[in-house]
């Protein structure tokens, strides 16, 4: 098994992407707490309520997004207590 972490600009631990022998991954916030799964087989990325979040692997993408919710990004939008929706587009 094999983890890469996953880093803001400013060397903040966004989180980790685990690779097992068979191809599957785990994607784990800076806390270790799973977030999604990768297989390969299927070429499908999902939650851990087993949502199917898109296909290909959609991981890293999850982990930002996460990481963004929380509001320890300065690279995206910050969640605002008083707001319903969020705009979660990247910048180039």
């Amino acid at each position: 098994m094999s983890t890469q972490t996953l880093k803001d600009g400013q060397s903040n631990i966004i989180g980790y992407i685990e690779t097992h022998p068979d191809g599957t991954q785990i994607a784990k916030d800076s806390h270790y707490n799973i977030k999604g799964y990768y297989d390969p087989t299927n070429h499908r990325t999902i939650d851990t309520r087993n949502n199917i979040m898109g296909s290909g692997n959609l991981l890293a993408a999850l982990l930002g997004w996460a990481y963004r919710l929380n509001g320890r990004s300065t690279l995206g939008p910050r969640r605002d207590s008083g707001s319903q929706s969020q705009s979660l587009s990247t910048q180039a």
